[in-house]
């Protein structure tokens, strides 16, 4: 796969994710439908882009340790991820030290997150930390290593927020 591909599908897998969200909190059943994109996409990124693994790893360890995969599109959407990677497989390149680095920045954005959301910090922190800064920060950090996935992360962010933002005007009328 090429990095334009990979691109492209981080923003995909990014802006469906956010809508399959969204979708299951207003009880929007097509949005919520989006877990199927949204799970081929980080599936055909975990097989055939090398170091996204790590990354999409990371992520789930994040959030399945922070039980924010708490509706059946989410665990849907990772069944999808699943049903991809056994059909494409699993890559060969992996390293223990980058995923676990990974993981812990993954961990790092969910707890400040929940912590943003309960408004028990400063204002500052609340600012700050509902973007999940830890794993972008980790992602370009480790640039050397994650090569073009250190773009893919912030692309995968910016089309969440777009869809965000999108979904927030939409039903606020």
């Amino acid at each position: 796969m090429n990095a334009i591909t990979a691109m492209l599908l981080y923003s995909l897998a990014g802006f469906t994710m956010k809508l399959t969200d969204e979708g299951a909190e207003r009880g929007k059943i097509a949005l919520a439908l989006m877990f199927i994109f949204s799970g081929l996409s980080i599936g055909f990124l975990f097989s055939l882009y090398p170091g996204a693994n790590m990354i999409f790893i990371a992520i789930i360890l994040g959030t399945g340790m922070t039980g924010k995969i708490d509706n059946r599109y989410h665990l849907l959407g990772l069944l999808t991820i699943c049903l991809t990677v056994a059909l494409l497989g699993i890559p060969k390149e992996w390293n223990i030290i980058i995923t676990f680095i990974l993981t812990v920045s993954a961990l790092l954005d969910e707890v400040s997150d929940y912590f943003s959301e309960k408004k028990k910090i400063r204002e500052i922190y609340i600012k700050i930390w509902e973007h999940r800064p830890f794993l972008k920060i980790a992602c370009i950090i480790l640039i050397p290593y994650l090569k073009w996935n250190a773009l893919g992360i912030l692309l995968f962010d910016f089309f969440y927020e777009i869809a965000y933002i999108l979904v927030k005007h939409l039903y606020s009328k």
